[in-house]
């Protein structure tokens, strides 16, 4: 996804400590950790809403190519 690398997450930590300074970098780091967490999560159940979306597509096309099997195979016509 992204191509971010240890000196570039290094140059990025060592520049927020010296903005942020010390003291409030563990809060900051918590903070964005979670959030983190709540973007992977949102990204997970709307990646599993699309798959079981075209999975219900697949079932239906399915359905539907049986009824057509089943219809064409029918000995009564």
């Amino acid at each position: 996804m992204l191509d971010v690398g240890f000196w570039e997450i290094a140059i990025i930590g060592v520049i927020a400590l010296i903005i942020i300074g010390p003291e409030k970098m563990p809060e900051l780091a918590r903070r964005a950790g979670h959030t983190i967490g709540k973007i992977k999560s949102f990204i997970s159940n709307v990646t599993q809403d699309i798959q079981d979306e075209l999975d219900l597509d697949e079932l239906k096309e399915t359905k539907e190519q049986l009824k057509q099997l089943s219809k064409d195979s029918d000995p009564r016509k």
